[in-house]
């Protein structure tokens, strides 16, 4: 019986390159390459959108943040370059650090206020029926009005002697006198403060509605078979499953804070004696009032890092909630 060579090498039945397991992938691989090809293709308006609107400007803001431009000199491209003099004479200004503070106090009571009394509100609204719909409807009146419209609004209900806070508060003897909301050190911030609050609220309601009617009503029905309290319910099942809804509000709440402008302007325009000043008037009068580019450019690029310091935690917070669950 003769022996079989198992030293002899096996000639392959196809040859490489022809018909065989490689077409497939090759087709797979073509496939692929067209998919990346057409999402990158669809992307590009997008792309293009955000480097020429927000790209550029931002960039030529940082650069202008290192000369010390006015006018004339930012028209004709003459400006001298001065390093990070501006931002070491921002630190020193005490205007600065004063509109710094009010924006941050401005940030945190605003959007805490909002997100509460619109917690509250879409509570109570939170069922059906036309009246409820209704009532959903009209709370978006104060929203949609322009801001300079309703900035003109405030100033008419805050009036010292015609406004009808202080006519309200004289009738029912909470206080003896009138009291000078927008015209006051003490209170023309808070006054502000207020009534860029009653602004958000209608946002604030919309967005948590939405969120308040995807939790299922499952889970409130086992709490309350379990003996679970309206408060247990609120911290347990409300909040819980509001997270995601929450970042979002809390993240344009800063956001819009950092980067407030024409409430404030219009009202108070920052003052009286920088009381209600907050920076973007600080850098509007500085940029065109004073006519100090380099230095208007500085406080821009200051509330451009609070705003990303803002989008980094809601990223690394709402990652957080994705691992754990």
């Amino acid at each position: 019986m003769a022996k079989l060579d198992l030293t002899t090498p096996v000639r392959p039945l196809l040859r490489p390159g022809r018909a065989g397991p490689s077409r497939p992938r090759r087709s797979a691989r073509r496939l692929v390459r067209g998919l990346w090809s057409f999402k990158a293709l669809c992307l590009l308006p997008a792309v293009a959108y955000v480097i020429l609107l927000f790209g550029y400007p931002a960039v030529f803001s940082i650069q202008l943040g290192f000369y010390s431009d006015n006018a004339a000199q930012f028209i004709t491209h003459t400006g001298v370059f001065v390093g990070f003099a501006n931002y070491t004479q921002l630190f020193h200004d005490a205007t600065f650090i004063s509109a710094l503070l009010h924006t941050l106090i401005f940030a945190v009571v605003t959007v805490v206020a909002q997100f509460l009394f619109g917690l509250l509100i879409a509570s109570l609204l939170n069922k059906q029926g036309l009246v409820y719909a209704g009532i959903r409807t009209l709370l978006l009146v104060p929203w949609l009005l322009p801001l300079i419209v309703s900035g003109n609004i405030w100033i008419w209900m805050l009036d010292n002697f015609y406004g009808v806070i202080n006519y309200f508060l004289v009738t029912l003897h909470l206080t003896s006198h009138y009291v000078a909301w927008l015209s006051s050190p003490n209170l023309s911030l808070w006054a502000v403060i207020g009534a860029n609050t009653w602004l958000g609220i209608p946002f604030n309601v919309m967005i948590i509605y939405a969120g308040l009617r995807a939790i299922p009503v499952d889970l409130y029905e086992a709490a309350r078979v379990d003996g679970a309290g309206p408060l247990t319910r609120l911290t347990r099942i409300t909040l819980p499953q509001l997270r995601d809804v929450t970042g979002v509000l809390v993240l344009l709440g800063i956001i819009y804070s950092i980067k407030l402008f024409d409430v404030v302007w219009v009202m108070t325009k920052g003052g009286p004696a920088n009381a209600s000043q907050v920076l973007g008037t600080l850098e509007y009068q500085d940029t065109f009032e004073l006519n100090q580019y380099g230095y208007g450019a500085a406080i821009a690029n200051v509330m451009l890092v609070l705003s990303m310091i803002g989008g980094i935690v809601y990223v690394r917070f709402t990652r957080r909630g994705i691992r754990n669950g």
